[in-house]
């Protein structure tokens, strides 16, 4: 949907999953000339250096499966460029370390521990 609806402002998009079926899967249903699928483990510290860096970061629903949801934050970071843009969603709960009703969440985040993830970036809008 991005390289599609953006198509001849953004020349490259690049789809990441630690899942080689889920990557193929998109290869496969979601063809489109300039976008890249790519297996990868967002809490890879190396993640940075093997697929470099970007003006645009979009995550929509993944931190909350995210053990390491620190080391995850750390290389969003490291992937954008200067003055790049993070999207990044998830829904709230009752916070780290508290049960969730789902069973692939990791966590579900309060707002007030979502925002202090932001700390480090020089602005941060947040929409609910």
């Amino acid at each position: 949907m991005i390289a599609k609806t953006l198509k001849g402002t953004v020349t490259e998009v690049v789809g990441v999953d630690l899942s080689e079926a889920a990557t193929r899967y998109a290869k496969g249903r979601y063809h489109h000339p300039n976008v890249n699928y790519i297996v990868g483990d967002v809490v890879d510290r190396t993640l940075p250096e093997k697929i470099g860096t970007f003006d645009c970061i979009v995550s929509f629903e993944t931190i909350e499966h995210v053990i390491d949801y620190k080391t995850f934050m750390t290389n969003v970071w490291d992937l954008l460029k200067p003055g790049g843009i993070l999207v990044l969603s998830t829904p709230f709960g009752r916070g780290v370390g508290q049960p969730t009703n789902e069973p692939y969440h990791a966590h579900q985040f309060t707002e007030t521990e979502f925002e202090a993830l932001f700390t480090p970036f020089s602005s941060t809008e947040l929409y609910y």
